[in-house]
């Protein structure tokens, strides 16, 4: 409330999980061994739906 930010939740079943990863696999050049991705992809997804633009990094 303080920072009059809106939140929104979603629950991610072990079925989501596995139902995403053939779409992964066809976005990604090669193969790629961080499964951060899989939890990422899926928050891109949730997050499109009430953002236009998300800027993220890892640091380095």
């Amino acid at each position: 409330d303080h920072l009059g930010t809106d939140h929104h939740c979603k629950i991610i079943n072990a079925q989501d999980l596995l139902d995403v990863v053939p779409r992964l696999l066809d976005h990604q050049d090669e193969p790629f061994g961080d499964p951060s991705i899989i939890p990422t992809y899926l928050l891109s997804q949730f997050a499109r739906k009430q953002v236009t633009v998300a800027l993220g990094g890892d640091g380095g």
